[in-house]
């Protein structure tokens, strides 16, 4: 009789890359020798945003990420930052003139973000520092 072996399935965030288990129960014939890569997702609290038609704008290094060509980035490819932004998706077409991601997440260089925030400050009447 061959035993069997249970794990809790472990995903990682596209947004944040936080590893988080999803509360599933994995069943394997025999051990595994080592886990596999996690599978990329959302976790919860990233979720609810795209849940409310919110892109995640998700700063990242654009030397350091492996941009394969001028348009895609994958998860697994992505050097981010840090900071995140959250667009509606209707802003996210005026502002891109494109259509919006359907996974909820779109990796910009650090222009983006910083643009984003001049324009910010200039709707509030504040000057450019």
């Amino acid at each position: 009789m061959s035993k069997s072996f249970v794990s809790v399935e472990r995903k990682r965030c596209m947004v944040c890359g936080t590893l988080y288990r999803t509360g599933a129960l994995l069943i394997h014939k025999s051990q595994p020798i080592r886990r596999p890569s996690p599978e990329w997702a959302m976790c919860q609290k990233h979720e609810l945003y795209r849940d409310r038609n919110f892109i995640a704008l998700v700063e990242v290094d654009p030397v350091k990420s492996n941009i394969y060509d001028d348009y895609h980035l994958l998860p697994e490819d992505a050097v981010r930052t840090g900071p995140i932004v959250y667009m509606q998706r209707t802003v996210f077409r005026q502002f891109f003139r494109d259509e919006p991601p359907d996974n909820g997440v779109c990796y910009v260089p650090p222009e983006v973000l910083a643009l984003l925030q001049r324009f910010k400050h200039r709707s509030q009447g504040q000057e450019d520092h």
